[in-house]
C-alpha cells in the first residue's frame, strides 16, 4: 500500500515538473514539401528533419518541445536562402499533425497545418 502511494506521488510530481517547466511531448508531426523547391536544414520546433525534395514528405516524429529552450517555428534552407515561420504549438488532443510548405512568395514561407486523429 505504501509503495503504491509513493509511486502515485512520484508520478504526480513528474507530471507537475514537466508541465510547469514548459516541456511538452505531444503528437506526431511531419512536414510535406508541396513546392518544386529542394529544402535542406529542415527543422520544426527545434527538431531536425531530413532534407525535403520537391513534393516530398518526411517521416513522423514525436513532438518534444520545451518552451524555455526550443523555437516554435519551421526553418529550412534552399541554396543561399534561409526561411523561417512561427507556428502554433499543436493542441494536446491532436494525434498527427502535418505541416505543409505550400509556397514561397516575396521571400515569405507559407505553411498550412492539418490536425488528424489517424495516420
Amino acid at each position: 500500500m505504501k509503495f503504491g502511494v509513493i509511486i502515485l506521488l512520484f508520478s504526480f510530481a513528474i507530471y507537475q515538473v514537466k508541465h510547469k517547466s514548459g516541456f511538452y511531448s505531444g503528437p506526431k508531426i511531419r512536414v510535406i514539401n508541396d513546392t518544386e523547391i529542394y529544402f535542406t536544414n529542415v527543422s520544426l520546433f527545434s527538431m531536425p528533419f531530413e532534407n525535403l525534395k520537391p513534393r516530398d514528405t518526411s517521416a513522423y516524429q514525436i513532438l518534444n518541445f520545451n518552451a524555455l529552450k526550443d523555437d516554435s517555428l519551421i526553418y529550412c534552407s534552399s541554396g543561399d536562402n534561409n526561411f523561417a515561420r512561427y507556428l502554433e504549438i499543436p493542441k494536446r488532443e491532436a494525434v498527427y499533425v502535418t505541416y505543409v510548405i505550400d509556397s514561397i512568395y516575396n521571400d515569405m514561407l507559407y505553411v498550412s497545418t492539418t490536425y488528424t486523429k489517424e495516420e
